[in-house]
């Protein structure tokens, strides 16, 4: 039902790509479900409380499959896998530009990739006379590991949320992350057969655990009496 009032804000301004609401509304429902940014998050299944007409599911590429308790359940075909490749980077300064792009009648995420950081500032193609071939080898909450093997260098994406504290390694060096289509992953692949490694470290667990560290020593130390006591003068 799109209730989520602990969203991050780079993952609100995707979700106003499809829905009617205001910065930090806390009740999203999809008003737009013909936006190509349900087919990138990879939205299959949409709900609804009363039918669609039939023009309408032709219009906005759905398919009626059940009937709930009192729902009626459309599945959406176009819906694109978690990590796939894209032949275009589009370079943006800041992240209202590319919540501005996404919203583009003409943005296709199958095709193009809406990046912040980017080293130049001019779109990049990646031609590639056949795909990459990608194989999930481990996937947690933490870490995921790819394997991918590509004909020429490539741009990943993957429509998992970016958060600083998110790393990348491929076969053990430090690769970029950027942020893509506002709110998600993306990064070169360089040719050949790799091994990717994503993983969240947030720096700041290093610092609580340090803090905390200091803070139980202190403690211990308190309660067996003070570090030092005057010695007293002798007569």
């Amino acid at each position: 039902n799109g209730n989520d009032p602990m969203a991050l804000e780079r993952l609100i301004q995707v979700r106003l790509a499809f829905c009617v609401g205001q910065r930090w509304g806390a009740w999203y429902q999809v008003s737009d479900p013909s936006s190509v940014v349900l087919d990138f998050l990879g939205v299959r299944f949409l709900l609804s409380r009363s039918p669609v007409p039939e023009p309408q599911l032709a219009q906005w590429g759905l398919r009626h499959i059940a009937d709930l308790p009192g729902r009626k359940l459309y599945e959406n075909p176009g819906a694109m896998p978690r990590f796939f490749f894209v032949s275009r980077v589009l370079p943006v300064p800041h992240m209202a530009a590319a919540a501005a792009r996404i919203r583009e009648s003409t943005f296709n995420p199958r095709e193009v990739a809406i990046v912040e950081g980017w080293p130049v500032d001019q779109p990049v193609e990646f031609r590639l006379a056949q795909l990459p071939q990608l194989a999930l080898e481990s996937y947690t909450a933490n870490r995921i590991v790819l394997r991918v093997d590509t004909p020429a260098p490539a741009f990943l994406v993957s429509s998992e949320a970016h958060y600083p504290g998110w790393r990348a390694w491929i076969d053990g060096e430090r690769v970029p992350l950027y942020y893509t289509n506002v709110a998600f992953r993306g990064l070169v692949i360089p040719r050949g057969n790799h091994r990717l490694i994503l993983e969240f470290r947030p720096v700041i667990f290093f610092w609580g655990a340090l803090i905390s560290a200091i803070g139980w020593l202190w403690a211990i130390a308190l309660a067996k009496g003070p570090f030092w006591q005057p010695s007293r003068a002798c007569s």
